[in-house]
């Protein structure tokens, strides 16, 4: 009987020491106390998951519905974006949740706050699985006449439209009237080194073509002007590395036009406007008065809609690499389309995306209109003696079908890039 009481008290004094040890490593433990606990409500668009995000920024698979009420331990900033830690390594975007256990505001409310802390003015239209899951706006359209942009609204879309140019010469190779290893002097023998340049080149700015942003005090009249305007100041270079130039897509516009025996904006309309039921797409020759077409602006001094108008002579100066305006609507389908195989087959448009030569360490990812990078596709649109009005962002994810297209007419105090893609991510 002693030795079994003798054994409890071992065993109960153990017990003891066991406790104290684990209540003292408790102690030591960092803690958040419920003071530093932030209750949010997850924002959601009907119909599309909110990802969370790893430390690096990294989605993850994870998706978390509208209204889900949780607490934040922490709130930290990861790839500039700021953002509240809702477990081991995982994060959401602040924007995409409210303070407290209410309704939450949905993704749309989400966009407003981002763009609420800059100058932005223009429309921002988001895809989500190949649709359009918001169209908004911002700002005038034009200022004096205090008219607002809309979801109609136009915008001269720069480089953007080099996409369409480079879809085109995609469906004259898929139809065997061109191929990529087409030599330039087929259609323009007097260019120096024509025999060396081939259509791939001049898709993808490796084509040894040099050319300053110049363009005439007054409007060229006609497509054809234009081209001779560019054939009469461009030079050329046995360099086939990456250099950017309009040059590259104005005599790609050409070819287009040799080969159909039509207008570059014929053939445009016919095989892309027109199909697409594009009807806010315009030359910027074609507009009216009745057309709702965006008046350029700069943010100055702390004021907004200082006037920046654009050259009527830089516009027409560049047919298929700038003189088209859109709206941001209109430049979404497009890109819907090319997602769902509706210009080009899957292959043909892979083909288009898929760079002959590895670029050098300080050149870009470029091939047939687009910048490509890690898991997308990007253009960045502006007007070099302009920069202080339009600007275009069109990026798309390379899966899921999600993107962003963001035309601007004022220039902003912040990078419109990030801020299309920190509205990217708030959609999931």
């Amino acid at each position: 009987m002693k030795r079994l009481l003798r054994y409890h008290r071992v065993w109960w004094w153990l017990l003891g020491i066991i406790a104290v040890s684990c209540l003292a490593w408790l102690l030591l433990l960092p803690r958040t106390s419920e003071d530093d606990r932030i209750p949010i409500t997850i924002n959601y668009s009907p119909g599309y998951g909110i990802k969370v995000y790893n430390k690096q920024g990294v989605g993850t698979d994870a998706l978390i519905a509208t209204n889900t009420h949780l607490t934040a331990t922490r709130l930290t900033t990861i790839n500039g974006i700021a953002m509240y830690q809702i477990g081991a390594n995982r994060y959401i975007p602040k924007s995409l949740t409210q303070i407290g256990r209410g309704q939450a505001k949905n993704v749309s409310q989400a966009e407003d706050d981002l763009v609420a802390e800059t100058h932005f003015q223009g429309t921002i239209a988001t895809i989500q699985h190949n649709k359009i899951s918001s169209v908004r706006s911002y700002g005038y359209q034009n200022a004096g006449a205090k008219i607002k942009n809309s979801a109609n609204t136009m915008y001269p879309i720069a480089s953007a439209e080099k996409m369409m140019t480079a879809v085109l010469i995609a469906q004259l190779i898929q139809k065997g009237q061109l191929s990529y290893d087409t030599k330039l002097n087929q259609f323009y023998p007097k260019v120096d080194g024509a025999d060396k340049i081939t259509v791939r080149q001049l898709l993808d700015h490796r084509s040894g073509i040099q050319m300053n942003e110049t363009y005439p005090d007054t409007p060229l009249k006609t497509e054809q002007d234009a081209i001779n305007w560019t054939l009469n100041h461009l030079d050329t270079s046995d360099d086939h590395g990456y250099s950017y130039t309009n040059a590259n897509f104005v005599l790609l516009s050409g070819i287009v036009r040799q080969v159909t025996k039509q207008s570059y904006m014929q053939v445009l309309k016919a095989r892309i406007l027109t199909p697409l039921k594009l009807q806010q797409s315009k030359n910027y020759d074609q507009l009216t008065s009745r057309d709702a077409v965006a008046q350029g602006y700069q943010y100055e001094d702390g004021h907004d809609n200082q006037p920046q108008p654009i050259s009527q002579g830089l516009l027409s100066s560049l047919p298929g690499t700038g003189s088209l305006y859109m709206s941001a609507a209109d430049m979404a389908r497009f890109q819907i389309a090319l997602n769902t195989n509706s210009l080009l087959p899957q292959a043909a448009f892979k083909k288009l995306l898929t760079m002959t030569v590895e670029p050098e360490a300080d050149e870009s990812a470029y091939a047939g209109g687009w910048f490509l990078g890690d898991g997308y596709r990007m253009v960045h649109g502006s007007y070099n003696d302009f920069a202080w009005s339009f600007d275009s962002i069109i990026e798309m994810k390379s899966t899921g079908g999600s993107g962003i297209v963001l035309l601007a007419n004022q220039s902003t105090d912040t990078d419109t890039q990030q801020l299309a893609e920190n509205i990217l991510k708030i959609g999931g």
